[in-house]
């Protein structure tokens, strides 16, 4: 109760949001000791069109920043006749780490009235919340302070520890990938290791030169030096009886330590939705769309297929390089790529591929130009009297150049708007209370 009392005294400061009343009504019919930890994401900000792509978007997102396992209370549940999406965060295990996220990361820049208070809103804006919570350049460590009570993994070891994967010899697989669509140099180790926890952790290993000690075919069967991994892990999500798979994912250097967005000399987004830097769990997404993406050439196999003998001094390397390298990975994607599409349809009902759509619209529709329709939108007022509020306005005070072409039906760029909102903000207020 007491983590939770930032919640209670943001509801005397909710003037801001149309839905904040909704928001109170619905808050009120549920039980005291569920409705603490209840709080909103809206939909109003965004453009009607897209409102629906938003809804699943955030029906995966949020339950794939949760680490709990009972999916049933980690959904967004939409409320009847209105744009909001009730949030339980006991059910996400977001008691604590929730308003910490609001209050850095969303309030200085869109409740600028609530700084000082040291309150949050109880209605946040959806849209902000998908395209900015799993990006780490930005949303800063707003995603891994969600799913992991507050204590992000600083190294690759505790990320495994976390989601407690194994690496015991006999029960690991590797392979060989040489056509990587994501390597510059085509070529990386990938691994699968089992889980502790009804999962399964897959890892590369990729370097910026793939020679000598950095080469896989050169240092059989596992011991190849690198200069970055990618991560992923399955977390297993329950809900009526049924379970799949979410994922989890993680970027670190050769050291092991933890990396927001991964060396773009060595791996690259070809799909390059926001640059073509690999960003940790966001690009992640966009990649994987089922999953884990099955690798186009197993570079050992085709070497042994091909004619090659590879021979060993002891009977022990042997077997330790015909078990890791010529276990039945194909068939591990094969099967978690099933779970994670179960996982998703408990989510939002969608496949994999429009899940992904979902995710992708969402963050484009963020990222577009904000035009004076859109402005109007995020400030909760009509098109019209946002651009009156400027003209009364630039009667006697200068706007700024970006509002100045706002107010003349020309879009700016998404970072423009993020520096003009306040500015906006407060033009619109003033202009509300001194004109009749």
């Amino acid at each position: 109760m007491k983590r939770m009392s930032a919640i209670a005294v943001a509801l005397l400061i909710l003037a801001g949001h149309p839905e904040a009343d909704a928001a109170l009504r619905d808050r009120a019919t549920l039980p005291p000791d569920v409705a603490v930890n209840t709080v909103y994401l809206s939909l109003e900000d965004c453009p009607p069109t897209k409102r629906d792509e938003l809804e699943n978007a955030l029906r995966f997102i949020v339950p794939s920043l949760s680490s709990k396992v009972y999916l049933a209370d980690q959904i967004p549940l939409r409320i009847e006749k209105t744009n909001l999406l009730r949030l339980d965060l006991a059910g996400l295990g977001w008691e604590s780490t929730y308003p910490t996220v609001i209050a850095q990361q969303y309030v200085p820049s869109y409740r600028p009235d609530l700084v000082h208070a040291k309150a949050i809103p109880l209605v946040v804006s959806g849209l902000w919340f998908a395209a900015t919570v799993v990006d780490p350049i930005e949303g800063g460590n707003a995603g891994d302070l969600l799913l992991y009570g507050g204590k992000p993994p600083a190294t690759a070891d505790d990320f495994l520890k976390f989601w407690g994967i194994q690496n015991d010899a006999d029960f690991v697989f590797g392979m060989i990938e040489g056509q990587s669509g994501v390597s510059l140099q085509r070529i990386r180790l990938i691994e699968n290791r089992p889980g502790a926890k009804r999962n399964v952790g897959w890892l590369t290993r990729d370097s910026a030169v793939v020679a000598a000690d950095h080469d896989p075919l050169e240092t059989l069967p596992n011991k190849v030096k690198f200069d970055a991994q990618e991560i992923i892990v399955q977390q297993v999500k329950w809900a009526g009886g049924r379970s799949g798979y979410l994922q989890s994912y993680f970027l670190a250097n050769g050291a092991g330590k933890a990396q927001v967005k991964a060396p773009a000399n060595i791996v690259v987004d070809h799909i390059g939705l926001r640059g073509p830097e690999i960003r940790n769990t966001f690009s992640c997404i966009v990649c994987h769309t089922q999953g884990i993406n099955p690798p186009t050439n197993d570079q050992f196999r085709s070497y042994i297929e091909a004619g090659a003998k590879v021979a060993f001094l002891k009977k022990d390397e042997q077997r330790r390089v015909d078990q890791y390298l010529t276990s039945d990975v194909a068939r591990e994607v094969v099967d978690c790529q099933a779970q994670y599409a179960a996982g998703i349809r408990l989510c939002n009902g969608l496949s994999p591929e429009d899940n992904q759509r979902c995710f992708v619209e969402s963050i484009q529709t963020f990222d577009q130009d904000v035009t004076l329709a859109q402005a109007a939108r995020e400030l909760y007022c009509e098109p019209r009297d946002l651009s009156l509020a400027l003209a009364y306005y630039s009667r006697t005070q200068t706007l700024t150049g970006r509002l100045a072409l706002l107010a003349q039906g020309q879009a700016i760029s998404r970072n423009q708007w993020k520096t003009s909102y306040q500015f906006a903000q407060g033009i619109l207020y003033q202009w509300q209370t001194h004109t009749p």
